[in-house]
């Protein structure tokens, strides 16, 4: 997973650094709280309904609730604490504050669904397959970026005072710093390649970067079926680049088998 830096900013000082993180603290615990709330009046609802499509909004709504609270909210607090120790001179840019802008956006998708599914769960059109892709998508999303912070707030004790990299040799010196990298080596990756591919760009960039999952997938179902040839083999790229338009889920498993193809070749 790609994490892109914070935009950078003009230089400023110390004292307004200190208000701008502060500010970025509260707004995102403000985002947590109203999240919550919102997840918590659709998890009352559903848990006074009977039927499948019900329990399972539920459960998800309990899930996600569970996340925040026992996760997220102390992992992000622990992390705006420590930001601004790798932050260069008068610059608040480093790979910390990506990981909590992405957290950030993640969790602002969620609190989209959410309000959209407690302002439409009683009408007669509402999407309710849709909403409950989107939310499990999102949630599976939160969930992993819960264990990136995780690890990330333990990166400092094997690293150099205000260095964000490890030394190489910390990893076969160190048990627990081996065990530490192996365990975010197997955080799962396909939930960042389907329904919330790009979640925190822009809709330009979006559509970019749709484009070349697309092309991917197509790439690597083309290449299963590397034996046709000619009208054969253009018919199935077509019908392979429609498909991934709209099945999210299998584009993010052909997505994801490339990748790691790509990592274990290296």
């Amino acid at each position: 997973m790609v994490l892109l830096c914070s935009s950078l900013e003009p230089r400023i000082s110390d004292a307004n650094c200190l208000r701008l993180d502060q500010a970025d603290r509260t707004d995102f615990q403000k985002l947590l709280v109203e999240l919550t709330e919102c997840a918590t009046d659709n998890l009352q609802y559903y848990e006074a309904q009977s039927g499948d499509t019900e329990l399972k909004f539920a459960s998800q709504f309990s899930k996600l609730i569970d996340l925040i609270d026992g996760n997220i909210r102390p992992l992000s607090e622990s992390l705006f604490g420590m930001a601004r120790r790798y932050d260069f001179a008068g610059m608040r840019a480093n790979g910390y504050r990506s990981l909590l802008f992405v957290t950030e956006r993640c969790c602002r998708r969620l609190l989209n669904v959410a309000t959209h599914v407690r302002n439409g769960r009683q009408s007669l059109l509402f999407r309710s397959g849709h909403y409950q892709r989107e939310l499990k998508a999102y949630i599976s999303c939160l969930d992993q970026l819960h264990y990136c912070l995780h690890y990330a707030e333990r990166l400092p004790a094997f690293s150099a005072p205000g260095s964000l990299f490890v030394d190489e040799s910390v990893y076969t010196t160190d048990p627990e710093a081996k065990d530490l990298m192996l365990q975010a080596e197997c955080i799962a990756q396909e939930c960042f390649y389907g329904r919330c591919l790009g979640f925190q760009f822009c809709d330009s960039v979006h559509a970019t970067l749709l484009a070349i999952s697309i092309g991917m997938a197509t790439f690597a179902e083309d290449y299963k079926n590397r034996d046709r040839r000619g009208l054969a083999k253009w018919a199935s790229t077509l019908a392979n680049s429609s498909r991934h338009l709209y099945d999210h889920e299998g584009r993010a498993a052909a997505d994801e088998s490339i990748l790691d193809g790509m990592g274990d070749s290296g």
